[in-house]
């Protein structure tokens, strides 16, 4: 390489793979969108080879081949290709089972890319492989990710980027990302970390990336990034290749049976049938995935995967001696046996007993049983402390019993009420029941999907082809719980009448798909439940965003809650924000403990930032639009230096609501909204307490407290003054929700 190519790299730094020969030097350029993330893995497959053996020239790895097999299906559309977008695990996942070919191989060249868009995308045979891995790290501490580069070479980084990044040209100065907010939307990106260092002047730290946009692109393909930015780093992944490999290690068998933290549902990823509803569960051994019974031949036709284990469970009756009784025991026990199963090409099926299995089988499948206890636990401490009667509400009114389509609880996680709340009363507006359950079914859904359909944010939400038309790698979460909301599969009346109580549905993979975006919400911490509204209407409004950008029509069920806002100060420029809500300060001058909400919304300056506030006073915030769903957040958490403080101020709300005087022209029709939601948050403060919600449907208060659920007896209505969300429905050309 001459000399001028080369990257001028810092004195600064502390640890750089790059520069010991170990990472490659050339940055090769992405032809396609969505790519950068078969690019870094192939990056840190490379690289891991390069240093076990100790030879910085060899093979260069294919990004094309990952791209094709493991991202997202090819689309063209104006002579430009766009696809291959997965995340760094699903790629993975795919070398441990099929290898990586080289870039001799299997070359990464546009004019091929074209062919392969027009030919099936997907040649068949592949290629013999000599690159594999046999296993894979996820890290989500920047700790951790210092501690991993000093062995190890590179890793795959996902980060967040602002349209900043795109044109970073800068080859000494370090990229530094600004907040996240309606005027900067940050994209998912993934790079290649291959060092850190630390700057003497500024005593900044920061990461040393190789980007895939070329050499064009920062310093010669790579630059430093901000390190310690709470906006930025998502998580880091690497591959793990044992120097030793047993002689066996080719064989189809021994490449499956992977003993790692993968298997970690005890559901199936399509519904929300588990050992304990349906008493059989199959396990997928090449992905770790869990079916029910209904759905383990849909998975077997698409991918073609033989081996499955087959889970049993059964209850025993046990009985509670401890209060000299002998009272049959609340909670029930079951017991697990196992089965291999094999699915031949025939369509025959093959039982194998579970004692004859190799160890090596037995191990994988025993780890598949194993439970998460930090889970369990809470779960169990936060059962203990509700023990609520499941036909009173938490405010002493008496409920009914309310089962069918709509009427399904979501069992509590452990502090996973803002969740549950908040997806209650989204999937009971018409935009997004329509969108994500109406017109789709489960199995076009999945037929649609990544190789994982349990990360597949579109299979856990449901999204119809006709809002997302080509766009398979997104949403497959929400699919998931759509249906299990909104089908009544999970909320059938009891048959006795002793068990009156709704089990209600895990959303274990949505939250995981969700906090894959956003780390904050995988911890079992109670959190934000306008937070989490906002980061999903995001993630909706982004996925939308990244489809009109390849020319394809879109509908985005996000649009019924989007508006723009007016802000002008009394001296400055005038801008406008868009939003998806209101949020408005609540007046606490005088003594009174209740104040109406219109009083609330005579105030001038909501959805202001406190920068915003601290830099000026007074401003007047006018909106240009009516949106169908209006969201009014109360700012009932304030927060004083060292303590954050909960404002106990009952908020009068009527049932119809008029602010055409909140608009740019004063006096507009069509600002009429009918109350048809809100959330309402029990405790003192985010981290203590939990969020219940309360929906009008069919006429009648429904609420939904985690996994209880509870219509109002006839004329009853909720208690609507501790309200922290407020959802409005537009009344003019209305369209009223049927769940």
């Amino acid at each position: 390489m001459k000399e001028e190519d080369r990257p001028r790299f810092s004195e600064d730094d502390i640890i750089n793979w790059a520069t010991r020969g170990t990472v490659n030097l050339v940055a090769r350029e992405q032809f396609l969108e969505d790519t950068c993330t078969c690019f870094s893995v192939a990056e840190t497959v490379e690289a891991a080879y390069r240093h076990i053996r100790g030879d910085v020239k060899a093979e260069t790895l294919s990004a094309r081949d990952l791209a094709i097999y493991v991202g997202s299906p090819y689309i063209m559309t104006d002579d430009v290709i766009s696809g291959g977008k997965c995340w760094p695990e699903l790629a993975y996942n795919f070398i441990i089972k099929e290898g990586m070919l080289t870039e001799e191989q299997c070359s990464y060249e546009s004019e091929k890319y074209k062919e392969l868009a027009y030919n099936n995308r997907r040649p068949r045979p592949r290629k013999v492989s000599r690159f594999h891995i046999d296993d894979f790290e996820i890290l989500y501490d920047e700790k951790l990710i210092v501690e991993a580069l000093k062995t190890i070479p590179a890793l795959a980084m996902v980060i967040s980027i602002d349209h900043f990044f795109f044109e970073w040209k800068d080859v000494f100065e370090i990229y530094e990302p600004k907040p996240q907010t309606y005027d900067n939307n940050y994209d998912l990106h993934t790079v290649t970390v291959v060092g850190y260092g630390r700057c003497n002047i500024t005593g900044k730290e920061y990461w040393i990336i190789k980007n895939s946009w070329g050499n064009k692109w920062g310093d010669k393909g790579f630059a430093k990034i901000l390190k310690g930015s709470k906006y930025f780093v998502h998580s880091a992944s690497y591959p793990v290749i044992y120097k030793e490999r047993s002689p066996s290690y080719e064989t189809w068998v021994d490449r499956h049976v992977v003993k790692r933290n993968a298997c970690v549902y005890n559901e199936c990823c399509l519904s929300f049938r588990s050992l304990k509803s349906d008493g059989e569960l199959f396990i997928d051994l090449t992905t770790y995935l869990a079916f029910g019974k209904n759905y383990v031949r849909w998975n077997h036709e698409k991918t073609g995967n033989p081996l499955f284990i087959l889970l049993f469970s059964s209850h025993i009756c046990l009985y509670d001696m401890t209060d000299n009784v002998g009272s049959v025991r609340d909670e029930p026990v079951y017991e697990i046996t196992k089965e291999m199963v094999v699915f031949a090409d025939d369509g025959q099926v093959q039982k194998i007993p579970y004692g004859s299995l190799r160890d090596e089988f037995k191990e994988a499948v025993d780890f598949y049983c194993w439970r998460r206890s930090e889970m369990l636990q809470l779960q169990t401490e936060h059962m203990a402390e509700r023990k609520l009667n499941q036909n009173t509400n938490f405010d002493g009114s008496q409920l009914k019993k309310a089962f069918g389509g709509g009427y399904t609880g979501l069992t509590n996680l452990g502090n996973s009420s803002y969740m549950a709340a908040t997806m209650q009363v989204v999937l009971s507006t018409s935009l997004f029941s329509v969108g994500f359950y109406d017109v789709q079914s489960l199995k076009e859904a999945f037929e649609k999907a990544t190789a994982d359909p349990s990360v597949d944010l579109n299979m856990q939400t449901l999204l119809h082809p006709h809002f997302w038309k080509d766009l398979s790698f997104v949403l497959h979460d929400k699919v998931k719980l759509a249906h299990g909301l909104l089908s009544g599969e999970y909320s059938l009346a009891p048959v006795k009448k002793q068990s009156e109580k709704q089990e209600g549905i895990p959303p274990q993979m949505f939250k995981t798909t969700m906090a894959a975006s956003y780390s904050k919400f995988s911890s079992m911490k109670e959190q934000d439940a306008y937070e989490f509204f906002l980061h999903f209407l995001i993630q909706i409004n982004n996925l939308h965003t990244d489809g009109g950008r390849r020319g394809r029509p879109m509908f985005d069920p996000s649009s019924g809650f989007t508006f723009d806002i007016d802000l002008r100060p009394t001296s400055g420029v005038p801008f406008f924000r868009r939003c998806f809500s209101l949020s408005l300060i609540i007046p606490t001058d005088g003594p009174s403990t209740s104040i109406s909400l219109r009083n609330c919304l005579s105030s001038s300056n909501f959805n202001l930032s406190e920068k915003r506030m601290h830099e000026q006073s007074d401003w007047e915030a006018r909106l240009n639009s009516f949106p169908k769903y209006l969201v009014m957040h109360m700012q009932r958490f304030v927060k004083e230096p060292g303590v954050e403080n909960k404002l106990d101020v009952r908020i009068d709300v009527d049932d119809i609501i008029n602010i055409g005087h909140l608009h740019r022209e004063r006096g507009q029709n069509g600002g009429r909204y009918e109350l048809i939601g809100f959330i309402s948050h029990l405790g003192t403060s985010i981290d203590h307490g939990r969020y219940i919600a309360h929906i009008l449907k069919r006429g009648s208060w429904v609420v939904f407290d985690d996994d209880k659920v509870g219509e109002y007896c006839e004329g009853g209505i909720p208690d609507k003054g501790n309200g922290y969300l407020y959802f409005f429905e537009r009344m003019e050309k209305r369209t009223f929700c049927r769940r």
